[in-house]
């Protein structure tokens, strides 16, 4: 009798120590869920930056494509136009 009672005791310290593990790694997971929520909003915040900066490098091109083109047509002198190239760096 004596061995099944320690045999039981053991099994509830293992239950024990078992539903301690499980509880702290569900601590875990849910930080964890918490840094890639942030992960994914830092991330659709820089892919849209992304996407805006690459309208922006679109649009100067475009711009300085037609500058060209209108240095080659009127014979301007390129240095009389080159402040009014688009930089494709500065934001909007």
């Amino acid at each position: 009798m004596a061995h099944t009672e320690q045999t039981c005791a053991d099994l509830r310290r293992r239950d024990v120590d078992t539903r301690e593990t499980v509880a702290a790694k569900d601590a875990q997971i849910a930080v964890l869920r918490t840094r890639l929520d942030e992960a994914d909003r830092d991330l659709a915040i820089k892919t849209k930056q992304l996407t805006e900066l690459g309208s922006t490098q679109d649009r100067c091109d475009v711009a300085n494509y037609r500058l060209l083109l209108l240095i080659s047509v009127t014979n301007i002198v390129p240095c009389q136009c080159q402040d009014l190239l688009c930089d494709s760096g500065a934001v909007e």
